[in-house]
């Protein structure tokens, strides 16, 4: 259904205890595109969920 994606993803990114990169997510949810999984991310982070550190492939994401 809609949205289910982005669930997909949130839940994923609940289950991570320590710090991930995109293509973590991208093993834990092989239906969703990395495009996706992207702008996922960006709106947990604009939300305060989740904080990235670094940039490009090197950037690892971690919740607060």
């Amino acid at each position: 259904g809609r949205g289910s994606k982005t669930e997909q993803v949130r839940i994923a990114v609940s289950r991570r205890l320590g710090p991930f990169a995109i293509s973590d997510i991208e093993k834990d949810c092989p239906a969703v595109s990395r495009d996706m999984v992207r702008h996922v991310l960006r709106a947990m982070r604009a939300e305060g969920l989740i904080e990235v550190r670094g940039v490009g492939r090197g950037a690892k994401w971690t919740r607060p």
